[in-house]
């Protein structure tokens, strides 16, 4: 298992099989809800809920990037390469409107949750893998580490 992700409210925890699918687990339960399957993948690098939960993104070694409907298992985007060679990091921003994906490239995604549409490429200047992405509270600041050792923040304008 690569990446495990828990909803705000603890009520579900998504785990990333590095060699396939995403799974949906009840925690109180301990039950499986469902298993996700990415189209075309070969294995899940990193998951992401929505700060509501009703959302699940999912970065794979394809370099795809995938955003679920939590609620019916249904495949909502299917967000293809945009030339990262793996997306190694997702993460959702806090109004729900957005989400970033890092890739093997040192570049970072941005795309608009509601139509799928590229908003921004953000390169790392050292073209390093960035291993997280992360959205401040206020959605206002992303952050990436890459393999290198470093820290970039990008300021929204």
């Amino acid at each position: 298992m690569s990446s495990v992700a828990f909803t705000h409210d603890g009520k579900l925890l998504a785990v990333g099989d590095g060699n396939g699918p995403t799974y949906l687990w009840d925690v109180a339960t301990r039950k499986l809800i469902r298993k996700l399957s990415d189209p075309g993948t070969k294995g899940v690098m990193s998951v992401a809920f929505s700060p509501d939960g009703k959302l699940l993104v999912a970065g794979d070694h394809n370099g795809h990037t995938y955003l679920w409907d939590v609620a019916t298992g249904k495949l909502i985007s299917n967000l293809p390469d945009p030339g990262s060679g793996g997306v190694v990091s997702v993460a959702c921003s806090p109004d729900n409107t957005t989400m970033a994906a890092g890739g093997n490239n040192g570049s970072i995604y941005i795309w608009n949750v509601r139509n799928g549409k590229l908003l921004a490429t953000l390169a790392a200047p050292h073209k390093a893998v960035i291993n997280s992405v992360a959205f401040s509270p206020d959605g206002q600041v992303l952050a990436a580490g890459d393999n290198n050792g470093s820290v970039f923040l990008w300021y929204n304008s």
